[in-house]
């Protein structure tokens, strides 16, 4: 079996730090605002020059008995991660972008790293102490949520450059922090391809549609199949309507056992259905080169959608999508036209759509399958692959 890079960080899209978005951490301090300070004990004043530094968090802290005031003496904008320590079994972290001259007061027991200014400047902090001033306590992020670091993406993240989506590059591929614990991919990149003249593809999918026939043709639940469950259970976590949207894998499985040939829609679709067939999971692929250099994977905003590939919008609003810079163009159930792997698509993504609970092992299996019969039939040579939450 090939060896398999799993990437863990979370993305953390950053939203404007406002009163009510805030809210749950502290206050934000605009033009006018006051707070009071001191009530509980004594107040730390210091001036500090700050330096602008990776958008990568590994360690977050918090001061259990003292609230901590930051205001940017400049108009640098700053970020910050913060976390409530309200004792969730799934805590979800969350980053703000604070635009300059705005302060923020962080509540006590708030676990946060930051605020990060995005130009040098001088920042002027507060800390409200009860006992000794420098009480406070350190975790990593990988004890607190499970994964190595969490990644800051601003407005402009990620995608938006010109570069070509390469897995070897360190967080090609980020999970949201909200989709961190229900949702798994595999991803794989094929690059040059180029279909081989003596491809056994049609008696090898003929073959699947007759042995599956044979051997479960009868049963009246597709769930009794395995690997249908997987798809099933990814649904049940990120909450997709099975009934009205079957998971890919298992509504092709059900239009072969009624009788029917898999659609004739060129050969890479052809040999993606024969991959379905074979491992019953969810999968997709995309023309990577219509791609940015980046994939975040999220849930998709109040409103969103996309134009599929069948002509229709596609309403990704509360749904799991994959986005680059152009936006979202790729879901568990549906893609976008602008990302459509056809005849002429030369580099391919593909994707393989998991719950959180299947393990490395399965899922490498599961990639060397897709690998090995889509080099068989499309040709090509393999260019990286991901486990991706």
């Amino acid at each position: 079996m090939r060896p398999t890079v799993t990437t863990g960080d979370l993305a953390l899209p950053a939203q404007p730090a406002t009163r009510e978005t805030f809210a749950a951490f502290g206050k934000v301090l605009t033009s006018g605002d006051r707070t009071y300070l001191g009530r509980r004990g004594r107040v730390l004043v210091a001036f500090d020059e700050r330096k602008t530094g990776p958008r990568r968090v590994t360690d977050l802290v918090r001061y259990p008995e003292a609230r901590r005031v930051v205001l940017s003496v400049g108009r640098s904008p700053m970020w910050v991660v913060v976390l409530a320590d309200g004792g969730s079994p799934e805590p979800v972290p969350a980053a703000f972008l604070v635009p300059g001259g705005t302060g923020l007061v962080i509540e006590a027991g708030v676990w946060h790293a930051g605020p990060v200014p995005l130009a040098d400047t001088t920042l002027c902090e507060l800390l409200e102490a009860v006992g000794p001033s420098d009480r406070f306590d350190r975790r990593s992020v990988l004890e607190l949520l499970g994964a190595p670091a969490a990644r800051v993406l601003l407005p402009e993240d990620p995608g938006s450059g010109g570069g070509a989506l390469d897995l070897a590059t360190p967080n090609a591929v980020l999970l949201d922090a909200s989709l961190h614990g229900r949702l798994r991919l595999g991803c794989l990149v094929l690059d040059a391809l180029e279909a081989p003249e003596a491809s056994t593809l049609e008696s090898e999918l003929a073959q699947a549609i007759e042995g599956l026939r044979a051997m479960w043709g009868h049963v009246t639940d597709l769930g009794e199949i395995p690997g249908i469950g997987v798809g099933r259970d990814l649904y049940r976590e990120v909450g997709l309507d099975g009934e009205r949207y079957p998971p890919r894998a298992e509504s092709l499985l059900a239009h072969v056992l009624a009788g029917h040939d898999v659609p004739r829609e060129g050969t890479l679709a052809r040999t993606l259905a024969l991959v379905a067939l074979r491992t019953r999971v969810p999968v997709a692929a995309y023309d990577a080169g219509a791609l940015g250099e980046q994939v975040l994977v999220r849930t998709g905003s109040p409103g969103e959608d996309f134009d599929g590939v069948e002509g229709r919008r596609v309403v990704v609003e509360g749904r799991p999508v994959l986005c680059d810079g152009g936006g979202p163009f790729g879901s568990p159930v549906a893609d976008a036209r602008r990302s459509a792997a056809g005849a002429s698509a030369r580099r391919i993504l593909v994707v393989l759509y998991l719950p959180s609970g299947v393990d490395d092992a399965t899922v490498g299996g599961w990639l060397d399958t897709a690998e090995k019969t889509l080099l068989a039939h499309v040709g090509g040579r393999a260019a990286g692959r991901l486990i991706v939450g």
